[in-house]
């Protein structure tokens, strides 16, 4: 007995949000490592960064390191969030 729009808003989007939401949220963490981050430095330029001065210094467990720390730092908060918008809209 509802109409179209009562319908979507009501019964379909609610349903879909919740299914969508950790599919969705596994992307963007997925986009977020593969994409350049905060649009200068790209992973690759990190990693290459990484790679010249482990050749230079024969640090390479320090600079692969601290590579890997600023994945983390730009990652974790995105998980964060993304677990606290899964847990609005799973409920």
């Amino acid at each position: 007995g509802l109409g179209r729009v009562r319908t979507w808003r009501a019964v379909i989007l609610p349903q879909a949000v919740r299914r969508v939401v950790p599919a969705l949220g596994n992307y963007v963490i997925a986009m977020l490592k593969d994409t350049p981050m905060i649009f200068v430095i790209g992973v690759m330029d990190m990693l290459g960064q990484a790679r010249q001065f482990a050749a230079e210094t024969f640090l390479t467990v320090e600079a692969f390191t601290v590579v890997g720390i600023a994945f983390i730092v730009l990652s974790y908060p995105a998980s964060l969030l993304l677990r606290a918008l899964e847990r609005r809209l799973v409920r």
